[in-house]
């Protein structure tokens, strides 16, 4: 039951502001003076208060136990979450997109501290691992329902946020409270570098995977390939590629070893690549299944990085800047590459779909020059 417990926390986290994703389309139409990257901001602005908060959780921790903190994320991540589909103008909707934003940053640096909290070694691995699947499994849950409701109404969609209640409940009767350090010294002392490096990843994957939520659903609307509820099934095709791909990851990395992370890249690439020439449904699926393998493959490498390199107690503090970076890379991306269509006079979306595939596959062949070149180095120095 304690893995259960911590295991539905992370339903709840990385996916929380892209679950009424499917209903953008519908959204848009609800509010047809307001402009496209505008109504992004319904998915894209919980991640900017994700940030200050997921710092904020980093420091109530050091006055209240975890348990504490996690209750006061998850009520306003239910609010938040909740009551935008009660709202009637767009302003207030973004308001309460961004108290779930609260609600997140508060809830995702424990998620993942409580991982360190219990488990140690390969035990530890595979529980980041199954962390990252659960966080895709609540994507699952959400944008197929998402998509469903909004098929009624764009309001209804709303209610998928109601999953916090089962966290709520698991937290409540199955999660103890985590041995508390009365030593300090560590934990405010300076962060190991190995904290800023996965910042960085973090960071620009998210900024680069986040494409396909925030376009998906206008994607498909606008080349008349689906409604709502496609857009639901295919988002759902993505967490459903990076839930296998999480629970797979322990065998995975022992297949690839250090090509790992390049393969990934590249896999993460050629979805892009096959959406960018997408004419079809069938074409989407395929490209949406490879971006979500790499995702969740890509995120717990992450993730492993903090667990492993950074002592327990820091774990919080190094998670919280981790999670500002993933979140900042869900903000960041719709303007991103909003940004480089205007400065390349291209607004289509495939544009954005080829661009990402570009700037992946250059970095993925600079991970393979580099892996190639110290192997060549290792060789001469046996020689």
């Amino acid at each position: 039951m304690l893995k259960i417990s911590i295991l539905s926390i992370s339903l709840l986290t990385i996916m929380a502001s892209a679950a009424i994703s499917p209903a953008l389309g519908v959204i848009s139409e609800a509010f047809p003076h307001i402009s496209p990257t505008f109504i992004k901001l319904i998915i894209t602005l919980p991640s900017m208060l994700i940030i200050p908060f997921s710092f904020i959780s980093g420091k109530l921790t050091d006055f209240f136990n975890k348990k504490t903190v996690l209750y006061m994320g998850l009520i306003t991540y239910l609010t938040g979450g909740i009551a935008g589909g009660f709202t009637s103008d767009i302003t207030t909707l973004l308001i309460f997109r961004a108290l779930l934003g609260v609600g997140v940053g508060l809830i995702m640096p424990i998620s993942t501290a409580l991982i360190a909290d219990f488990f140690k070694g390969e035990e530890a691995s595979q529980m980041t691992g199954w962390a990252t699947a659960s966080s895709n499994l609540g994507g699952i849950i959400a944008v197929i329902f998402s998509g469903w409701l909004a098929t009624f109404s764009w309001r209804y969609s709303f209610g998928v946020y109601l999953l916090g209640v089962f966290a709520l409940i698991f937290v409540k009767f199955f999660l103890p409270e985590p041995e508390k350090k009365s030593d300090k010294t560590n934990s405010t002392k300076k962060l190991p570098v190995v904290t800023y490096m996965a910042s960085l990843a973090a960071f620009l994957m998210m900024t680069s995977f986040y494409a396909v939520p925030t376009n998906i659903a206008i994607f498909l609307k606008t080349n008349n390939l689906g409604n709502a509820n496609t857009a639901g099934i295919t988002l759902a095709i993505v967490t459903s590629a990076a839930f296998v791909a999480g629970i797979a990851l322990i065998r995975v990395q022992k297949i690839f070893k250090k090509l790992m992370l390049p393969f990934q890249m590249a896999l993460m690439s050629s979805g892009f690549g096959i959406l960018s020439i997408s004419g079809s449904l069938s074409t989407v699926v395929i490209g949406v299944t490879l971006i979500g393998f790499s995702f969740g493959n890509l995120y717990p490498m992450i993730l492993l990085l903090i667990v492993r390199g950074v002592p327990r107690e820091q774990n919080v503090r190094a998670m919280a800047i981790v999670s500002s970076c993933i979140f900042f890379g869900q903000f960041f991306s719709p303007v991103f590459f909003d940004t480089a269509g205007a400065l390349f006079g291209n607004t289509d979306i495939k544009f954005i779909f080829v661009l990402n595939a570009y700037l992946i596959g250059v970095t993925t062949l600079v991970f393979l020059i580099k892996i190639n070149h110290g192997k060549g180095k290792k060789a001469i120095r046996m020689k």
